[in-house]
């Protein structure tokens, strides 16, 4: 089931080669669900298929045992903010291994820097215009 998870055959497409962090990064993010006895996970658009994997491992688990010992969390996307979009390429998400992403306890100065460099359109407001790209 985890060889078929779209995100990991993008992302070993892009590596050519498929390692163990990146398999079992949806069955690490159940764990977490399930460690805290979820009523409801908030996700991005992206991460809906994890969620879906999240329903069914609880599903088999509890079928397995013949109770309910993990529950089965319902999941929410926002209409907003449901894929936020990196700072160097705005046609791609938001990523801490690209290197373009605001962190957390990134400073003033820092975010101030980061969007300083971040692509942008020349109107001086942060956005992307996929048809400006192909006007150049």
């Amino acid at each position: 089931e985890l060889n078929n998870m779209i995100q990991y055959k993008e992302k070993k497409r892009e590596q050519e080669t498929g390692n163990l962090a990146l398999l079992s990064y949806p069955v690490l993010m159940a764990a977490d669900i399930f460690l805290y006895d979820a009523d409801l996970v908030i996700v991005g658009q992206d991460q809906k298929q994890h969620l879906e994997l999240t329903s069914d491992i609880a599903q088999k688990f509890n079928n397995f045992y013949e109770k309910e010992l993990l529950k089965i969390p319902e999941f929410a996307i926002p209409n907003l903010g449901a894929k936020i979009m990196g700072l160097k390429d705005p046609t791609k998400k938001m990523s801490k291994s690209e290197n373009d992403y605001i962190g957390l306890l990134d400073t003033p100065e820092v975010v101030k820097e980061k969007f300083k460099k971040a692509k942008t359109d020349s109107e001086g407001k942060v956005y992307y215009d996929p048809d400006k790209e192909d006007k150049k």
